[in-house]
């Protein structure tokens, strides 16, 4: 591996007073993007160089330098913009000049954004709008791609590096499952109208978990399709609402300890016996369909508790994690993009290097820093 090494010599004025620990890290965080620019220059110089020397090496008397570009060319960097004049080199069999350090660093052409500088936006836009995604980034790093650019990127990431692997072969069992309805739009912007989406919390190994918030909220539902209002219905739900259940919380499960399994036991036990209390109180005849809802609902409760006491730990209780990300995914063309960026976070920047081809990166091998007072 070869080393570059590039020194760099830098003035600051210090004030006589009310410099403080914070001040010096903003007007380092100020100053960062005029070094950084000079630093890729730098680098670009040195590899650019380097590509026209190993030219002239390997084929002797064909390249020839040419000077530099007439108009800088402008990279978009995640420090801000970079103008640089690229050299050229003459070709003299072929007759054309060329750029070596297109080549040399596989540069895509055209492009002011190199893919590199898009991981902060597009980031951002799994989980704001493309507008708002623009503007935090252009707020924290000082410039951002426009929303439509940014929109651009998503689309090309998810349909290069974001599908899925296919899981129809696998024993899926839906241990919880929600939907809700999301507008779809055609690859040309085109509207295709609202359709049902359901998205799964799925496992190889375990029953059905039905979600205890829902079974709450859909039993005064119910009741009113029994032709039950809500005063009638409060000694019902009172019933409901005893059951023990009810009063669980992820938060409080977590809380109970391994040697617990007699208290969790007895627990489970009560929770059957309030659900038949429930169960007797409601009359076939009177509520046919709150009585069959309830039946079933208590047969898919217990699945928590069951794979706890298996010593596998706790399953959520409740839809929360599939429904806190449906406000995110109305209305938007990066559903792939956004399961990998929600769910699967810690492999997010190993999904970014795949998608801007990282084999190798420049790395800063040792960094000295000398001062003098002048």
């Amino acid at each position: 591996m070869d080393e570059l090494e590039i020194k760099i010599a830098l003035r600051f004025k210090v004030p006589e007073n009310g410099l403080t620990l914070n001040g010096i890290f903003y007007g380092l965080g100020k100053d960062n993007p005029n070094l950084m620019n000079h630093l890729i220059k730098a680098i670009l110089q040195a590899f650019e160089d380097k590509a026209i020397e190993e030219l002239k090496a390997c084929h002797p008397g064909r390249y020839a330098r040419n000077g530099r570009q007439n108009r800088a060319r402008k990279f978009i960097t995640s420090f801000g913009p970079v103008r640089y004049k690229m050299a050229q080199v003459f070709d003299k069999r072929g007759g054309k000049i060329f750029y070596p350090l297109l080549r040399r660093l596989e540069i895509i052409p055209y492009k002011q954004y190199q893919r590199e500088t898009l991981a902060a936006p597009v980031g951002q836009a799994i989980h704001l709008s493309y507008r708002m995604a623009e503007k935090e980034t252009a707020r924290i790093t000082g410039s951002a791609p426009s929303k439509s650019t940014i929109h651009h990127y998503v689309q090309e990431l998810a349909e290069t590096c974001g599908r899925w692997p296919y899981y129809k072969t696998r024993p899926f069992r839906f241990l919880m499952v929600d939907g809700t309805k999301v507008n779809l739009q055609g690859t040309r912007g085109e509207s295709l109208g609202k359709k049902n989406m359901r998205w799964a919390l799925a496992s190889e190994g375990m029953g059905l978990q039905r979600c205890y918030w829902h079974g709450k909220r859909d039993f005064s539902i119910l009741l009113f399709q029994d032709g039950f209002k809500k005063k009638e219905q409060e000694p019902l739900r009172e019933l409901l609402e005893s059951i023990p259940l009810f009063w669980l919380s992820h938060h409080v499960l977590e809380n109970v300890l391994p040697q617990e399994k007699e208290l969790v036991t007895e627990l489970i036990e009560e929770i059957k016996v309030s659900f038949q209390r429930l169960i007797d109180a409601l009359d076939p005849e009177y509520y046919p369909k709150a009585r069959v809802y309830i039946e079933n609902f208590s047969k898919n409760i217990y699945t928590v508790f069951e794979y706890w006491l298996e010593g596998k730990g706790w399953i959520p209780l409740t839809t929360n994690a599939i429904e806190s990300i449906f406000s995110r995914i109305v209305n938007r063309n990066w559903l792939m993009l956004a399961f990998r960026k929600i769910y699967q976070p810690k492999l997010w920047d190993n999904f970014w290097e795949q998608y801007i081809g990282i084999h190798n990166r420049l790395m800063l091998n040792t960094i000295e820093a000398t001062y003098a007072w002048i």
